[in-house]
């Protein structure tokens, strides 16, 4: 649900986690959701069949984001 939902791309290739408010999506990313690049990652590891290198991409580029946001500020 949360990658159908809620994972974009910014249109400068950053893959983020946009949050869900009062019914809107709002296009931004906290700090604390870079967590969920390593909730991904560790749920990778129990995946179905060719999920788990999908699963570890999008963790990849949620941790990339997170990186780059702290390094841009």
């Amino acid at each position: 649900a949360i990658e159908k939902n809620l994972i974009r791309k910014s249109s400068g290739g950053l893959t983020y986690i946009a949050e869900w408010k009062g019914g809107l999506l709002e296009h931004k990313m906290g700090h604390l959701t870079c967590f969920a690049g390593g909730m991904i990652a560790l749920g990778a590891d129990g995946a179905l069949g060719d999920k788990t290198g999908h699963q570890m991409e999008l963790a990849a580029e949620i941790a990339r984001t997170c990186h780059e946001s702290y390094s841009r500020t």
